[in-house]
């Protein structure tokens, strides 16, 4: 999102965006997720068993392995037991997972002995393993001002670019807001810049 505007003398900026709550999920970067988990796939769910006051166990159909340790081999299909609602995260509802689902699944534990992590997400159909992975913790949001193709020096009477990162941390559709203001000494210019984030946002 780019947006163009004179530069009187001084800048004063006021971002406006929504806060992301985790509960005790933090946001993890590629490398992180790769390094924490024994095995991770991009797939469906295809089979789901549901059991009273027990974690529901899944069978995903593997589209793309994206790690395996060395004993997984190239099967079809994986078998995992979820989330027992009764020793979720404290703040954090247990995720519960649809035949159909698709998303980026990571997995603890070992060959036939695997479980679905909380840290795991679903989104649409088109999203691809590169997505979800960079969405974890995604680029910072931040501003980025440019002038002649430069950031360290801005002379007033000339345009500038504005560039603003918006995340998208839990893969769903959100609006947002930024306002733009510069000033000096007095008011002079503000404008309220409205967007929405796509899922897959690269």
């Amino acid at each position: 999102m780019k947006t163009r505007f004179l530069l009187i003398i001084a800048i004063g900026f006021t971002i406006i965006f929504p806060s992301f709550a985790y509960g005790l999920v933090m946001p993890m970067t590629a490398q992180e997720v790769l390094d924490e988990f024994d095995l991770i796939v991009l797939g469906t769910i295809t089979d789901k068993k549901q059991f009273e006051d027990k974690a529901p166990s899944y069978t995903i159909e593997i589209e793309e392995v994206v790690k395996k340790p060395d004993s997984f081999g190239m099967p079809k299909s994986v078998f995992a037991i979820g989330c027992n609602p009764n020793r979720g995260h404290i703040g954090t509802p247990c995720p519960s997972y649809e035949i159909g689902d698709r998303g980026l699944f990571l997995f603890a534990g070992t060959n036939n002995n695997y479980e679905v992590s909380f840290y795991s997400q679903v989104s649409e159909p088109h999203c691809t393993s590169e997505q979800f992975l960079a969405n974890y913790k995604g680029l910072e949001s931040g501003l980025l001002l440019t002038q002649n193709g430069q950031s360290k020096t801005l002379f007033t009477g000339q345009l500038i670019d504005i560039q603003y990162t918006v995340n998208n941390r839990d893969m769903k559709e959100k609006d947002y807001s930024v306002m733009l203001s510069a000033h000096s000494g007095k008011f002079e210019y503000s404008n309220v810049v409205n967007g929405s984030q796509r899922v897959c946002w690269f």
